[in-house]
């Protein structure tokens, strides 16, 4: 097990981890967990966690819940949404047995071609320009869909290949399981309707990538949670199954939450929110955020009062939200700059929108913590410490990317 902290600016931040794989995961364990890591942060840091974030297991929503109800009342409990994303595809791929098929067959097509160096060279003269094949992962989905779109830039040197030369090909195998094996992996790419399936697949799962890639990141936000799950609504709108599947994932959110946050950037307000919803009137974007400023800071009869006047004045665009507003319209722009400027005229709303805007909606920097880990304790350092291997990944965490662009 292992707690990642997600700063207000957006570090990622190793903090601790340990082996519970002699206890039972109960979620009143997984609580106990939870609230003393907890109580340690915010008496090391001089902070206030908020918001616990897990994938969507059940023990980990329940011991969510309970640390929630029973001790921190106003901390945020969310699943994660790169999490959801990946369970989505798997939801497609178990509807569409036919899609899984296909999968395998582009899955062993791709193992087999990077295997044989003298075939694969082959396809390397009849390509415009040297390429290499992607292997995706059987645990991230968006890896997966990367390779496919991968092989489909090598179909036509690959059907030119095998027209020419599969016999050529399978005469170097001289075992003759492995040639039949062969035979019948390479088969699958000479038909049309192969490639033609792979297509559909990538049509179909790319909107899925698109929104893993925009909610794994440690700078996503509450804001484009609601983003990606309208972007894929319409995309799957003639599609029964995965429109159910994303309503059940709507359904179990905390849906006034993610409104809010949506409605309180700059950049959005009520775009592409229905006016035939309660919601999209500034009554009730008051109601919910005099709920949630309560929650999160506990207020007084006047701090209500200046709220319902404060989000009036923002979403009818008076006074400086009126100059303000036109300069913040870039909907990818973090909007902490806006309410940090808007801090005099609008205390209250700036305190809570920049709260909103500070909570992370993943937990992918535990699956990298992880990852860090199998890079650090390997075959070769199998002695390594568990103390040493955290100090190691945490000190590895806090180096420049340098798969990031610098700005």
């Amino acid at each position: 097990m292992a707690f990642v902290m997600i700063t207000s600016d957006r570090k990622a931040l190793p903090h601790r981890s340990f082996n519970t794989s002699a206890e039972r995961h109960f979620a009143e364990v997984l609580r106990d967990h939870m609230i003393e890591e907890i109580q340690l942060v915010e008496k090391e840091m001089a902070t206030r966690v908020k918001a616990i974030i897990t994938d969507a297991a059940s023990d980990c929503r329940k011991a969510r819940r309970l640390v929630i109800e029973e001790a921190y009342p106003h901390i945020l409990s969310l699943d994660c949404f790169a999490h959801q994303m990946n369970l989505l595809v798997g939801n497609y791929l178990k509807d569409h047995p036919g899609a899984s098929v296909v999968m395998k067959q582009a899955t062993d097509l791709i193992h087999w071609w990077k295997w044989h160096l003298v075939p694969f060279s082959y396809l390397q003269l009849e390509m415009d320009k040297p390429m290499a094949l992607l292997t995706g992962c059987l645990t991230r989905w968006g890896s997966q869909v990367a390779a496919i779109i991968r092989l489909l830039q090598f179909r036509q040197a690959m059907q030119v290949v095998l027209l020419r030369r599969k016999d050529e090909i399978l005469d170097m195998i001289k075992d003759r399981k492995s040639r039949d094996s062969a035979n019948t992996v390479l088969s699958a790419a000479q038909p049309d309707h192969f490639w033609a399936e792979l297509i559909h697949m990538v049509q179909t799962l790319l909107p899925l990538r698109i929104a893993v890639r925009v909610l794994e990141s440690d700078t996503a936000r509450l804001d484009q949670v609601l983003e990606q799950y309208d972007h894929l609504l319409n995309h799957f709108s003639g599609t029964d199954h995965m429109f159910v599947s994303l309503e059940k994932c709507w359904a179990k959110m905390e849906q006034k939450l993610f409104l809010l946050a949506y409605v309180l950037h700059p950049a959005r307000q009520f775009s592409f929110i229905s006016s035939t919803l309660s919601f999209a009137y500034s009554s009730s974007v008051a109601m919910y955020a005099t709920e949630y400023y309560d929650r999160f800071f506990g207020s007084t009869a006047d701090e209500k009062r200046q709220l319902y006047k404060q989000v009036a004045s923002y979403l009818d665009k008076e006074g400086a939200f009126g100059t303000s507003i036109p300069n913040y319209q870039d909907p990818k722009e973090h909007p902490g700059g806006f309410w940090s400027l808007m801090r005099q005229v609008a205390p209250e709303l700036s305190r809570l929108a920049k709260h909103l805007f500070q909570v992370a909606v993943n937990s992918v920097s535990v699956e990298r913590l992880f990852s860090a880990f199998g890079n650090i304790q390997t075959k070769r350092r199998s002695r390594c410490v568990h103390a040493r291997v955290q100090k190691l990944a945490t000190s590895k965490s806090m180096l420049p990317n340098p798969g990031q662009r610098r700005s």
